[in-house]
């Protein structure tokens, strides 16, 4: 039968909404199992309609119209759990857009790797006269991504770092190998043992 799922039961029966008489009626009944059979996926699909919102649990082709919705294309080649990461993550993101932390948070949702980014401008302030200007001239920054260059799309994240960095600066993108990462770091430096990669 199209439309139908082998062994899928349907939780809401037709039958059981017939009036009684019709209940008694074999007839009736195998003729409303048909429709049962049919209606029993899109019954199960909206008892359960909310998990197909949530990107942590929807299933992987709504996962990626999810991200349609947020003005994502997905790659299906990522793991599913950066694309989930990602879907969830990019609507706040969209706040943030434009400031260093809100492109280090989506480059990292979109890596997986640690990054940081190096800004050449600065603001100080100085008790000498003429005393040197902080920063660089330079009207670029650097975001460095902690993760081999052949484990990241690289053409992909530089399109997002250009649609995603302040209109006035433009940006290089820089790889860097690490044996360990931040977090390991951290949790050495709180043992007293720190390594410099």
């Amino acid at each position: 039968m199209r439309g139908s799922v082998d062994g899928l039961a349907t939780p809401h029966p037709l039958g059981r909404y017939l009036p009684s008489v019709y209940q008694e009626h074999e007839l009736s009944m195998r003729y409303t199992a048909a429709f049962d059979d049919v209606l029993a996926p899109i019954q199960l699909t909206l008892d359960c309609l909310d998990s197909y919102f949530d990107p942590g649990v929807a299933p992987e082709d709504v996962l990626q119209w999810l991200g349609g919705w947020v003005g994502l294309v997905l790659d299906p080649d990522w793991p599913i759990e950066r694309r989930r990461s990602l879907v969830s993550g990019i609507v706040d993101l969209y706040a943030a857009r434009g400031t260093a932390w809100g492109l280090v948070r989506l480059v990292e949702l979109f890596t997986g790797a640690a990054t940081e980014i190096i800004e050449g401008g600065a603001v100080s302030f100085s008790l000498i006269p003429d005393a040197a200007i902080p920063g660089t001239d330079a009207d670029a920054f650097i975001v460095r991504v902690r993760a081999p260059r052949e484990s990241v799309d690289a053409a992909r994240l530089e399109v997002l770092v250009h649609a995603s960095r302040p209109a006035h600066l433009s940006a290089v993108i820089e790889f860097v190998s690490v044996e360990f990462v931040p977090a390991m770091r951290d949790q050495l430096a709180s043992d007293g043992d720190v390594r410099r990669t």
